[in-house]
């Protein structure tokens, strides 16, 4: 079976590009590099004809009016933001982000009982925020479950920033994934996740969102309840240059009775994501047609 539309559309960065811009960003420093991302984001919105169809009809389901070309700039530019800003994370300088932290006290209280868990985000502002805030909280150790191949561009030149990048990773796809979760989590560690994005041959169930149904996988909710661990959804909301909003909030927690169903857990995030969405619209970064119901 064919690959999802999310995961063949063609990476459209360079790498020479993208090393300049990095080497730009570090060198020359942060307001220099976010200079260009205005003429960057100009230039991606121009010249990517399937994404900017799928940002218009995103704008306009979550703000229920026709869209602007300013509009449709100002998404690509906030993504240009946090990518920008996930290079500055990978290279170690975390320290520089304002963050507005609300519910930590649940993964503390995990963090004291050495209690492991699963943490659902979306790709919905800068999910690499986790990273620095592992750094400033002891005993918070997250390790991502991802698709390698997925911007492998981009990855590639944070790997080189960060040689360490790869130790944080478990790759979805391989024979070792499952074996490497639950090694993981049995030593109390946080196993993070995107449940927004789906593959065709994986279980998913069609949830409202916005209006119509859209495709979310069951995976999150499968694996919490297989490894009997909390279930905590979170999202790091771009609120301006290097700020952030950064939330969790409990899913599920099947360590207790009565369980929840896969369903109703995959249903409330779909129902939270819309909530953050309609909070924050430019926040969330799907390029295609989230709502094929063949994606």
């Amino acid at each position: 079976m064919s690959a999802p539309h999310w995961l063949r559309q063609r990476e459209r960065s360079n790498r020479f590009w993208i090393s300049t811009i990095a080497w730009i960003a570090l060198h020359l420093g942060r307001p220099v590099a976010h200079a260009l991302l205005y003429p960057i984001s100009a230039y991606f919105l121009a010249f990517s004809g399937t994404a900017r169809r799928a940002s218009r009809a995103y704008l306009e389901r979550v703000l229920g009016r026709p869209v602007r070309l300013t509009q449709l700039f100002r998404h690509y530019h906030t993504f240009a933001q946090t990518i920008l800003d996930r290079l500055f994370v990978y290279a170690g300088r975390g320290s520089m982000f304002k963050l507005e932290v609300e519910g930590f006290e649940l993964l503390e209280r995990f963090i004291a009982d050495r209690q492991a868990c699963l943490l659902v985000g979306a790709h919905f502002g800068s999910v690499d925020l986790l990273r620095t805030l592992a750094k400033v909280s002891k005993g918070l150790s997250i390790r991502a479950l991802m698709y390698p191949e997925n911007a492998s561009r981009i990855m590639s030149i944070f790997r080189r920033i960060n040689p360490e990048l790869s130790g944080g990773i478990i790759a979805l796809g391989r024979p070792q994934t499952f074996i490497d979760v639950a090694e993981f989590l049995e030593q109390g560690g946080c196993v993070a996740l995107l449940g927004d994005r789906s593959m065709r041959d994986e279980k998913r169930i069609a949830c409202p969102f916005f209006g119509s149904p859209a495709w979310f996988p069951e995976a999150p909710a499968r694996l919490a309840r297989l490894f009997r661990v909390p279930l905590v959804m979170f999202a790091c909301l771009h609120r301006g240059d290097a700020e952030y909003a950064v939330r969790f909030e409990l899913l599920a927690d099947f360590r207790t009775e009565p369980h929840p169903t896969n369903a109703e857990v995959v249903q409330r995030y779909a129902q939270r994501l819309e909530e953050l969405c309609r909070e924050a619209p430019y926040n969330w970064f799907n390029f295609y047609d989230f709502w094929d119901r063949q994606a």
